[in-house]
């Protein structure tokens, strides 16, 4: 609940476009602190690899007329091979082909076109 309470202050400022969230862990992840721990960041634009995805998933919906997001779950959840953890309200799990080492996805069961909007 704090990180998505931090990224609607954030995104309250008109010359945010984009919050990330993440967590860092050691020196390899780029981080100059040992434990692991998470940030926020509040970017003046969209990153390209952001854009292009969002860009997709619009294509997606013009030509089958779902969300690829949730057409994602549905798939993740029926095999359940990259599943990591799920509660009633969300689900993580390894994307297929996924970007980076540990990379995980948290999504929420229900359809929202932003982490800003769904329930805590």
């Amino acid at each position: 609940m704090a990180f998505q309470m931090r990224g609607v202050a954030m995104s309250l400022d008109d010359r945010i476009e984009h919050v990330i969230y993440f967590k860092n862990h050691g020196v390899r992840a780029g981080t100059s602190l040992m434990h692991p721990h998470s940030q926020i960041i509040a970017l003046p634009v969209v990153p390209y690899d952001v854009r292009a995805r969002d860009e997709e998933a619009r294509r997606y919906f013009d030509d089958t007329g779902s969300c690829v997001y949730c057409a994602m779950l549905e798939d993740e959840l029926r095999d359940q091979r990259r599943v990591i953890i799920e509660n009633e309200d969300y689900v993580a799990f390894l994307p297929y082909a996924a970007l980076s080492p540990f990379h995980v996805w948290i999504v929420p069961r229900e359809h929202h076109s932003s982490f800003l909007m769904v329930s805590p």
